[in-house]
């Protein structure tokens, strides 16, 4: 057994890590509900049932914590990512892109009051200040990935192939912004289904 395994770790340890959680979780209620803007320190600390010093001894400030949380948040959708890839890794590629773009919508939906702060201090001027490239690399490879089954399996055509992975973080990054400000677009994962059929057969009436 891991000498290190969760339940032989310190007790200090392990309850300094249930702390981080709560604030965690507490920064993502507040951030999501008062914008990036308007977000106190004293508020996520009311938020999360500690003291504003016990949120202080975790995290140096605001910003860090903001990027603790956008790091969490990454990681555990990598991490979904990577588990529909090793599910589907058999199935056909239809049904591998459905449920691969599936899981994204779902993430966004659970996520959206944060995802939706983020597109509005992009769209105010914060020019995507909280992007990481490091991260955006991470997610593109998925999507390679994904689309290089596609192309195994015959799925897609070996023509323009380098644009697939954009393409499609393109057109979901686009679909997350519009959904953002305009109520009319019901985001859902009943919208996948639509997706799949845009990306595989076309918008263009067929001749």
């Amino acid at each position: 057994m891991n000498p290190r395994s969760k339940s032989e770790r310190p007790l200090k340890e392990r309850l300094r890590e249930a702390v981080r959680g709560e604030i965690l979780a507490a920064a993502q209620r507040v951030f999501g509900l008062r914008g990036l803007g308007a977000a106190k320190m004293e508020e996520i600390a009311l938020a999360a049932g500690v003291s504003v010093g016990t949120l202080y001894n975790h995290f140096e400030d605001r910003e860090a914590l903001l990027q603790a949380l956008l790091d969490e948040k990454r990681q555990k959708s990598r991490a979904r990512l990577d588990e529909v890839l090793e599910r589907t890794r058999s199935a056909p590629f239809r049904e591998q892109l459905t449920e691969f773009l599936r899981a994204t919508v779902e993430n966004f939906i659970e996520h959206r009051a944060l995802f939706t702060m983020l597109a509005e201090d992009e769209m105010r001027g914060g020019k995507g200040r909280l992007r990481s490239q490091a991260a955006l690399k991470e997610v593109t490879a998925r999507y390679q990935q994904l689309v290089d089954r596609g192309l195994e399996q015959g799925a897609l055509r070996p023509q323009d192939s380098a644009l697939y992975a954009p393409l499609l973080l393109g057109f979901l990054r686009g679909l997350f912004m519009q959904s953002t400000w305009d109520e009319t677009l019901p985001l859902s994962p009943e919208l996948v289904e639509s997706m799949v059929r845009i990306f595989l057969e076309g918008a263009g009436t067929r001749t």
